[in-house]
């Protein structure tokens, strides 16, 4: 995946996401 995705991610959950 691209980091795009990470960040998305991140904001639909609201939470930090790191993998």
């Amino acid at each position: 995946m691209t980091e795009q995705v990470y960040r998305a991610v991140k904001i639909n959950r609201g939470e930090p996401y790191h993998k």
